[in-house]
Order: structure tokens, then C-alpha cells, then sequence
């Protein structure tokens, strides 16, 4: 995973996907308006090395005081491929958990279902028009 992160961590000025995520992921992570208002700050935690350990040691009852703004935050990003969508999983997962911890949206369950079989659905046929291409 760290490999992964790699060539995010290069971009100084990276597409909406990455930077929007990765603001998201230190937010979660409850670091400050200092940090996550401040690219160089959000790669300078990335690039921490305790990064990993501290997504995979995230406590899921986490509060998330502004996870509604979090939420609009990435509501208008195109599910990114790879590494930064894995981390938008990890964060909408986060958030939605928020949400049912104190009773806000039912429908984001259904919203979130919705979605990850939409992203199973396009790469099942993003790999069958790969193999049509191929043949």
C-alpha cells in the first residue's frame, strides 16, 4: 500500500479525486483546519509513517463532527480508480457510519450500496470489453 501512495504523495498539484479523498482521510483522522486546509500539510501527513497504521487503527465510533461536510466535500467527485478510490471506500464508510450513529439518514446505507455495486458493475465491464479488445 505505501508504494501505492507514492505517486500521490508526488503531486503538487493533484485532480480533484485525489486531493478532495486525501483532505477527507485527515480530516477523519482528526487532524486540524491547519492540516487539511493546506495541501503541503495533508502530503506532508500522508507521507507520515505511521499513515497506514493509523487508516487500518481507526476507531469506527469515531464522531465525525463535520461529517456532513465531508460528505458534500466528495459528493461531486467520479469514483477514482486505484489507491484513492480505495481510501474514498474507506472514507464514505467512515462517514455513513456518522450518519447512523446519530440517526440522520437511514438511505445512506442503500445510497452506499447503490454506488459500490455501480463501481463493481463498470469494472466487470471495463475487463470484458478488455477482453473483446484483446480477442
Amino acid at each position: 500500500q505505501n508504494e501505492r501512495l507514492a505517486a500521490i504523495r508526488r503531486m503538487a498539484n493533484p485532480p480533484d479525486g485525489p486531493r478532495v479523498t486525501l483532505v477527507a482521510v485527515v480530516r477523519i483522522l482528526g487532524y486540524g483546519k491547519q492540516v487539511y486546509e493546506s495541501w503541503p500539510e495533508v502530503l506532508k501527513t500522508v507521507s507520515e509513517e505511521s499513515f497506514l497504521a493509523s487508516l487500518r487503527d481507526c476507531n469506527a465510533t469515531l464522531a465525525i463532527p463535520d461529517a456532513t461536510a465531508i460528505r458534500s466535500s466528495y459528493a461531486t467527485v467520479t469514483a477514482p480508480l486505484g489507491v484513492v478510490g480505495e481510501l474514498l471506500d474507506w472514507v464514505k464508510i467512515f462517514v455513513e457510519i456518522a450518519f447512523i450513529d446519530t440517526g440522520e439518514s437511514e438511505t445512506l446505507s442503500e445510497a452506499a450500496a447503490k454506488e459500490w455495486q455501480a463501481r463493481v458493475d463498470a469494472a466487470a465491464a471495463a475487463k470484458e470489453e478488455a477482453k473483446k479488445n484483446a480477442g
